[in-house]
């Protein structure tokens, strides 16, 4: 069971994680730009909801469960890997079809919540 004090800690921490520019920043300011605010809401809606299913999971136990076995952590990279080359994937065939990756990728709140879900920021073993 986590402690007051590791809660007291962890929660800002995790928070200030969040809150550092980096890739879904940049997908929020893309989305601004291109289609406008209520859009751009949306995307980060979706970036908040992968960070906080990501907090429940720790929270659950998963960070101590992939600390403590090197299998279930290689596990999934290993599905991060295979996860990211079908998006590699399936990105270069749109671009062969020549259809846009946004209408592929289903729009910018799942964008945004896809891409805080595999944030490189997560620490590495």
């Amino acid at each position: 069971m986590i402690t007051e004090v590791e809660w007291a800690t962890f929660v800002p921490s995790a928070l200030l994680l969040a809150a550092t520019p980096g890739a879904n920043q940049l997908l929020a300011l893309r989305s601004g730009l291109r289609h406008g605010l209520a859009p751009a809401v949306s995307a980060s809606l979706g970036r908040f909801a992968a960070f906080a299913l990501m907090v429940i999971a720790v929270a659950a136990g998963l960070g101590a469960v992939l600390t403590e076995s090197a299998v279930a952590l290689n596990v999934i990279k290993w599905c991060g890997v295979a996860y990211l080359g079908w998006l590699g994937a399936r990105t270069l065939l749109a671009a062969v079809r020549g259809k846009a990756s946004r209408a592929a990728a289903g729009g910018e709140p799942a964008d945004e919540g896809l891409n805080g879900g595999r944030s490189p920021r997560t620490p590495r073993r």
